[in-house]
């Protein structure tokens, strides 16, 4: 039987089609086979630093079109006598945004410390994300629903030390534009309050935000950490820090930086509105967190009258290699920030 040109079209074709089939199914074990390997090295690198990090079910799924590789009950323990435990992990790329990994968590998220006290961790949903830009870190973000951490001792029925919630937690860094070994750092965080012990740290939720830049980032990561990065000049620049709790809002941008003995210095310029319940609350004795009747008692005292809506009051506060100041007057001095570095 002669074979027509259609039917020759369509054998060449299907010819074809199984040919990129194949080749990709290849490609992708390949692919899958390196990933794992490279897994393998990774944490034998960290173990030889002192991190053990194990993974007693692991897989490695999501042919054709995905890669996802997945941890069931993850742990890890570090040299310091920490224990870090989570229910599952994953991360997965997908072939129509090769530029993107996505990584998820699923709580409660444990972290033990070596004298008996732990930290818990849950939330609805925690999801993570690397964009990559040219083969290089080009983004990555965090994005926590609800979350709620918790400070318990080692006594099985004391009551937790300190409890954080909120409704909504994003953190996102990228490399600073036009610049080299330097990360911008910005951070949301949405109807968040909490308890010290049985006290609230905040007379109502609150939001908080921040935006910075760091530099000489590549020596945070070496052995010599913070001490490295101080000796090279390192910064942080606050391009604008805000609080809000109720029509009360507090927005500060400064810079700082640390000695090589360990030596602060920085300046943040601080406006306060709104803010006469609190500096009131504080002059009459109230009970109100610690921090925050310090904080009114600084402006009721310190801050400079301005002019606009909702009696705005300016604060600058100075560290000059130590020496805390608030608009000129002399507060506390500042330990060095190496003291309790090894």
């Amino acid at each position: 039987m002669e074979i027509t040109p259609h039917v020759r079209k369509f054998v060449v074709l299907f010819a074809l089609i199984a040919v990129v089939v194949g080749g990709w199914t290849v490609a992708w074990f390949w692919m899958r086979g390196t990933i794992l390997a490279e897994m393998d090295t990774a944490l034998a690198a960290m173990a030889a630093e002192g991190t053990e990090v194990s993974c007693p079910d692991r897989s490695a799924t999501g042919w054709p079109f995905r890669m996802e590789i997945a941890c069931a009950a993850p742990i890890a323990s570090t040299r310091d006598g920490r224990v870090i435990r989570a229910k599952a992990v994953a991360a997965t790329w997908h072939i129509v945004d090769p530029k993107m990994v996505l990584a998820f968590a699923e709580g409660p998220v444990v972290v033990e410390g070596g004298g008996g006290a732990s930290l818990v961790a849950t939330f609805e949903t925690l999801r993570a994300s690397l964009r990559l830009e040219d083969l290089e870190t080009g983004r990555v973000s965090l994005e926590v629903a609800t979350p709620k951490i918790s400070v318990n001792s080692d006594a099985a029925d004391s009551a937790s030390l300190a409890e954080l919630s909120a409704e909504r937690l994003e953190a996102h860094v990228r490399p600073t534009p036009g610049q080299t070994d330097s990360l911008d750092l910005a951070a949301t965080i949405l109807a968040f309050g909490g308890l010290a012990g049985e006290n609230d740290i905040l007379p109502g939720s609150a939001n908080a935000g921040i935006a910075a830049t760091l530099s000489r980032v590549s020596l945070l990561g070496t052995p010599e950490g913070g001490r490295a990065w101080a000796a090279a000049g390192g910064t942080l620049t606050i391009s604008e820090a805000t609080l809000a709790v109720g029509d009360t809002r507090i927005s500060a941008k400064g810079a700082g930086t640390v000695g090589p003995d360990g030596a602060a210095t920085a300046t943040l310029d601080a406006i306060a509105t709104n803010i006469a319940w609190l500096t009131a609350a504080a002059q009459e004795g109230k009970p109100l967190p610690p921090a925050l009747a310090a904080l009114g008692s600084a402006f009721l005292l310190l801050g400079r009258p301005m002019e606009g809506e909702g009696d705005p009051k300016a604060l600058t506060i100075a560290v000059d290699e130590g020496a805390v100041s608030a608009n000129g007057l002399a507060i506390v001095t500042l330990p060095s920030v190496f003291d309790a570095a090894p």
